[in-house]
């Protein structure tokens, strides 16, 4: 009952629901950035309580606001990936099973479940068996298809991966293909991907950005923050590369 409930949850919603150590393995790259603030919080307790620390603390402030804000990025970019996307094509359930057959033969899934209109299905990743991976989820409703895939939260996640597209694209081909008796095809996809809020967002997270790349290149970099300097700019590139690339 309390599964049938959930699967209900996420039709409604349309976002995947994760129990709680999922949660924690999803956002666990947003988590990790916040180390660096909490070690500058314990140097500015060491600079204002004990005295013990020489350096500056508005250098520690800005640094700590720098890889906040780098948690934030990353941690949106995890709960968007929670989002489902709705492809209208109408299904039946054998043309269902026949798209998972042939995509699981092509990219090597793993189903993990299967109930009449809840599927859930797993990839292992390019290194080690049981290191990232990817969990696909499909949804089969009257009037068509939620899929979403997320880096397997019961593995370690990984927030570059490039076969999230790709489990997602090529189900839908194949399933496309089962539906109409083609061979390839495209569905369209109902997502927009410029509406108001994607727009607006982008126009305080892209400035933002380059505002970053522009302070580790020409500031962090010449006072020997090199790392430091990485971290920002690399973040900020990747940001710009998984949005640009939707």
């Amino acid at each position: 009952m309390k599964h049938k409930q959930s699967i209900e949850e996420m039709i409604k919603s349309r976002r995947l629901e994760l129990r709680f150590w999922q949660k924690i393995e999803h956002y666990f790259p947003a988590l990790f950035v916040l180390i660096v603030p909490l070690f500058q919080v314990y140097r500015l307790i060491q600079y204002y309580i004990f005295n013990s620390y020489d350096g500056s603390p508005f250098v520690l402030t800005e640094v700590s606001i720098l890889f906040i804000c780098a948690s934030v990025i990353l941690a949106y970019i995890q709960w968007k990936k929670l989002a489902f996307r709705f492809y209208n094509i109408q299904v039946t359930h054998p043309q269902l099973e026949e798209a998972l057959s042939v995509t699981a033969d092509e990219l090597e899934w793993g189903i993990r479940k299967k109930e009449e209109n809840f599927i859930q299905a797993t990839r292992n990743g390019f290194l080690l068996e049981g290191f990232k991976g990817d969990l696909i989820t499909i949804i089969l409703l009257e009037k068509g298809v939620l899929i979403n895939c997320i880096g397997d939260p019961d593995k370690r996640v990984s927030i570059w991966s490039f076969m999230h597209k790709v489990n997602v694209r090529t189900f839908m081909i194949n399933l496309y293909n089962v539906v109409n008796g083609t061979n390839i095809a495209k569905p369209e996809e109902e997502y927009n991907n410029w509406s108001i809020g994607n727009i607006a967002f982008r126009l305080i997270a892209y400035p933002f950005c380059l505002f970053l790349i522009y302070l580790g290149i020409f500031h962090m970099i010449p006072e020997g923050n090199v790392v430091l300097a990485l971290v920002v700019i690399l973040v900020s590139i990747y940001y710009f590369y998984t949005d640009l690339s939707k």
